[in-house]
């Protein structure tokens, strides 16, 4: 098990190549979403590729918190219909430091 300075050494290095920015334009509170445009396909791509890399299951993270964070991608006829008539939810930020937090508890010891 690795400690927290590794960690975050650890997926900021992730971070840096799969988005290709160096991780001196990242901090623990940079947006995956929002600042950084991971949505849709592209964030269960990303979300994929981070559970390959890290050797976790994320499976409750997709079943629970996903959708809080983000979007489908494109929309259908009903869905862009549907939107003139309710108000769209708002999704919530997920940050890099969130990111560290979801590898630290599904770690594997």
């Amino acid at each position: 098990m690795r400690n927290k300075k590794q960690n975050i050494e650890k997926v900021f290095e992730f971070l840096s190549e799969e988005i290709e920015i160096g991780s001196f334009d990242l901090t623990m509170d940079t947006s995956i979403n929002y600042d950084l445009g991971i949505d849709g396909d592209e964030a269960i791509d990303f979300f994929q590729k981070f559970e390959k890399e890290f050797h976790l299951d994320l499976d409750t993270f997709f079943e629970k918190d996903y959708d809080k964070y983000f979007g489908s991608e494109g929309a259908n006829p009903f869905t862009i219909l549907l939107s003139f008539f309710k108000q769209s939810k708002k999704l919530e930020k997920f940050t890099v430091k969130m990111l560290i937090d979801l590898y630290e508890e599904n770690e594997s010891t």
